[in-house]
């Protein structure tokens, strides 16, 4: 039947358009409704962590994504707390490493390369209903051609964050926390070529990152209490931000400008139930960490990976199946929580103890320490082997 798909999926951006993809290529009908347009900018992560980029590579897609004109990082400085630190993350090459891409070119592409591989993305189609029966879902949409039914097997909702999915499935929070910051963002003319900066200390955390376009995106956060000392003085707050930064990297005239600024405000860390009977829940949708990890796209990238290996294995709902699910969803969810506890505790923004100043200069004092450091966010290193190897 034309309108009858193994899986359907909401959300066609970087966790749902990928999935499609790989379900498509293993001769799967994947049908993926996404409620924007094609062209449509994000304001979200933009960093790739070198773990995403393995994934695009192992894929087959790093050649396009690298088309899009975002530098492969070469190398990451880092300022913490007056301690320098600075190398690739641990495993990063020349050909593998870290990139930092525009969300509306990145998205646009991964649903294209879903639809070379005989998925069915349908832009501009906003769900508006859907209803499980007899082992099948039915997923309605509003279309600007009318509405639109769909039925599959399995349902898989990517519609991020604010998940409308998750809301009409009524699925609960198992762990929930604020925001514990704010972000501004901006695009600038690149002056740091392919490098990338990170200046992080009781004021706050600023980045310069190279994107496409011949842009660098410069980031601003700060603990999200002091949100309203940039309503109450934008322009000293953001004079102070461009003042510290500079010390640091050189910035373009333009950066100290107080207008272009976009905000990410309401950045909650978070993890969901999975619904069950058939439906999952993967990127944004399922958990959303901080954005001063940056971890944003990868974590979809690998949600994508991990179902789309499991629907493949297994292509019926039984017990067996979602007892799989469960324990690598269990694995993912430990290991999230262990990264927001770290993003927790960098993002306090405190003033640095003697014993942690100690130990950052013991981390940039060895230079594979320090790739071990960066691969923490990179998510190519684990923060539990990282503290053994600080006490070996």
């Amino acid at each position: 039947m034309a309108n009858d798909y193994d899986v359907v999926v909401v959300g066609g951006r970087c966790a749902g358009a990928p999935l499609a993809m790989l379900l498509a290529r293993a001769g799967l009908k994947a049908c993926v409704f996404e409620r924007h347009a094609s062209q449509f900018e994000m304001r979200s992560t933009h960093t790739i962590q070198l773990a995403g980029v393995r994934l695009l590579n192992r894929w087959g897609v790093l050649p396009k994504v690298k088309r899009l004109g975002a530098p492969l990082l070469t190398k990451i400085h880092m300022i913490i707390h007056g301690v320098s630190i600075s190398g690739l993350p641990w495993t990063a090459t020349a050909q593998l490493s870290s990139t930092c891409v525009k969300r509306g070119p990145l998205d646009t592409l991964l649903g294209e390369l879903a639809m070379e591989a005989n998925a069915e993305v349908r832009y501009e189609h906003d769900v508006r209903a859907m209803e499980f029966e007899s082992g099948r879902w039915t997923v309605s949409a509003s279309t600007p051609a009318g509405t639109r039914t769909v039925a599959a097997r399995f349902l898989v909702a990517a519609d991020g964050m604010m998940s409308s999915v998750a809301s009409r499935l009524q699925v609960q929070y198992s762990m929930f926390r604020r925001s514990i910051t704010f972000t501004l963002y901006k695009y600038v003319p690149n002056t740091v070529e392919s490098d990338c900066y990170i200046l992080v200390d009781e004021w706050g955390a600023q980045a310069c990152v190279p994107t496409t376009d011949g842009d660098m995106i410069y980031v601003i956060q700060r603990p999200a209490a002091l949100f309203n000392s940039l309503k109450v003085g934008p322009q000293r707050f953001l004079r102070e931000a461009a003042t510290r930064i500079a010390n640091f990297v050189t910035l373009p005239p333009q950066a100290a400008l107080f207008e272009g600024f976009r905000r990410a405000l309401n950045q909650p860390s978070f993890v969901r139930a999975m619904p069950g009977t058939g439906a999952w829940l993967i990127g944004d949708a399922w958990s959303h960490k901080d954005s001063v990890t940056a971890q944003g796209i990868t974590d979809a990238f690998l949600d994508a990976d991990l179902l789309a290996e499991l629907i493949i294995a297994r292509p019926h709902v039984d017990t067996r199946f979602e007892q799989e699910l469960k324990l690598q969803w269990a694995q993912r969810t430990a290991l999230y929580a262990d990264e927001v506890e770290r993003a927790h505790r960098l993002a306090g923004f405190l003033p640095a103890t003697p014993p942690q100043i100690e130990e950052l200069q013991t981390i940039a004092r060895n230079p594979e320490l320090s790739s071990k450091f960066l691969g923490l966010d990179a998510k190519t290193y684990s923060e539990k082997d990282f503290l053994k190897d600080l006490t070996a």
